[in-house]
């Protein structure tokens, strides 16, 4: 992902933890907290987790509502991260469990989803 492409809210939700003060990528990962990012919880409980947001380009604010499709922040390579990347993940509530993510959806028109139905299962 390049540095500066816009991160959207993949589902509508509230910021509850919002983070934009470091300006470093770092390779050690006892500092792996010192990233910036967005969660944000649904209506049903889960969080999505938007991490290595660019220093000071984040644009939402904890309590705020999102909306899906809104900018949260311009991407970066901020916290444990050697290079420009979005780490993202959805958490059921209260387990911590990662829930899996399909993409398809998201896909332009005219690719056929099938033809990447292996990336949706996490496979190479």
């Amino acid at each position: 992902m390049p540095l500066g492409t816009h991160v959207r809210a993949a589902r509508a939700g509230v910021v509850v933890l919002r983070e934009s003060r470091w300006n470093t990528r770092l390779k050690d990962l006892q500092t792996a907290h010192a990233g910036n990012g967005v969660l944000i919880r649904h209506s049903d409980g889960e969080i999505s987790v938007y991490w290595h947001a660019a220093w000071r380009f984040v644009f939402v604010q904890k309590g705020q509502r999102v909306r899906r499709g809104q900018i949260l922040f311009l991407s970066g390579d901020t916290g444990y991260a050697t290079y420009p990347h979005l780490h993202f993940g959805v958490y059921a509530p209260n387990s911590g469990a990662s829930i899996p993510i399909d993409f398809r959806e998201a896909l332009p028109p005219k690719v056929p989803a099938s033809r990447y139905e292996g990336f949706a299962r996490g496979a190479p």
